[in-house]
């Protein structure tokens, strides 16, 4: 079925509950390494493996990619939030490794 052309574009600008609770846990988990190990990694010219293996744990590695691909299917919405987090406790390049 295609979108009604006529249709208004609507962007949410306030995140649903199921954002919010992905922002929060990203924010958990990458806070709890602290911005020293971000500084280090970086500094070493290493990913921050640690942090990329309990995001992978917690299950926002694949996020984005389709549910019968195995992934999470919330699309960009879902990797964007869990992207913005990350960098916003020093982990700019987490998603990248």
């Amino acid at each position: 079925m295609s979108p009604d052309p006529e249709a208004p574009l609507v962007l949410p600008l306030v995140p649903s509950e199921q954002e919010a609770s992905i922002r929060d846990a990203v924010r958990r988990i990458c806070s709890s390494f602290g911005p020293r190990y971000a500084r280090s990694c970086h500094e070493a010219g290493r990913p921050p493996r640690e942090a990329w293996e309990a995001l992978a744990k917690a299950g926002f590695v694949g996020i984005n990619v389709p549910e019968h691909w195995g992934g999470g299917g919330l699309g960009l919405v879902g990797l964007q939030a869990v992207c913005e987090e990350a960098a916003a406790s020093g982990f700019g390049s987490v998603m990248l490794v």
